[in-house]
């Protein structure tokens, strides 16, 4: 009877070790990352955050990926805050693991003088995510080469400066980004975004199906994420103006910051 007892004690225990076993091997809890920016993140929502969460899939290195793109355009870093946005619509987002920022572009135009402003803005935004999200990582990012190469060039030492300062993981977007618009041609990672009253008259039918009113435009206006079009309309003035990116520049920056968390991943699984 002692024998029988120990033999079922011993089963029960090997059971239950087991399950909890397997248990943490079929863990289903989601890595959240969460995107903050300007329109350059807002603009490749679906395309932007589904190709990362593919692409960190295919590695099956950890478990379920969830990224939410709250980017949202014309935003600079003291918008973010002073704007309600932040307390509105970020602040309760819950279980977030990562979180890359990327501001500057419209810093460099609405927050002049820049260099006296950008940088107590953003180290405002990290405190507010430091408090917010204190088990999250906060990883700055360089912008993408939108601005023209000097105030890119300063923009983004600002941006170095204060993830140093902040002792912060820094991603430089700036540089693969570049090395592609080389590789590939100067529009070959934007969008076409021009006004329907400047296409000529009889090829307005061809772009009906890119058209579409822009309330903040005011105004039809086509939007073109491939080079079709610039056979016909690459003469036209501003036909190039936009250095947006299109899905092909999302596919790009998805891809990097891919190749930039997957060794984190793997580092913390």
């Amino acid at each position: 009877m002692k024998t029988l007892k120990f033999v079922l004690t011993a089963l029960l225990v090997l059971i239950t070790m087991s399950a909890y076993a397997g248990g943490n091997i079929t863990s289903t809890k989601k890595v959240k990352i969460l995107l903050i920016g300007d329109s350059t993140t807002e603009g490749g929502k679906l395309v932007f955050e589904n190709s990362i969460q593919q692409l960190i899939a295919e590695e099956n290195i950890v478990p379920i990926v969830e990224v939410i793109n709250v980017g949202l355009g014309g935003e600079t870093a003291y918008s973010l805050l002073n704007s309600g946005r932040y307390d509105n619509q970020i602040k309760g987002i819950d279980s977030v693991d990562y979180i890359f920022v990327r501001y500057g572009i419209n810093d460099w135009s609405k927050r002049q003088p820049f260099d006296d402003n950008f940088p107590t803005d953003m180290k405002n935004v990290i405190t507010k995510l430091r408090n917010d999200f204190p088990s999250a990582q906060i990883i700055l990012m360089t912008i993408i080469p939108f601005l023209n190469e000097q105030a890119s060039t300063e923009v983004n030492n600002n941006i170095t400066q204060i993830a140093k300062e902040e002792n912060l993981e820094l991603f430089d977007i700036y540089t693969p980004y570049l090395e592609k618009v080389k590789e590939f041609g100067r529009n070959s990672l934007t969008v076409r975004f021009f006004p329907l009253s400047d296409i000529p008259e009889n090829y307005r039918n061809i772009v009906a199906p890119f058209t579409k009113f822009y309330a903040w435009k005011d105004a039809d206006w086509v939007r073109v994420q491939t080079n079709e079009f610039d056979p016909l309309f690459g003469d036209l003035p501003d036909w190039y103006k936009d250095s947006h990116p299109n899905t092909t520049g999302y596919r790009l920056i998805a891809d990097e910051t891919t190749k930039y968390i997957i060794p984190i991943l793997k580092k913390t699984k």
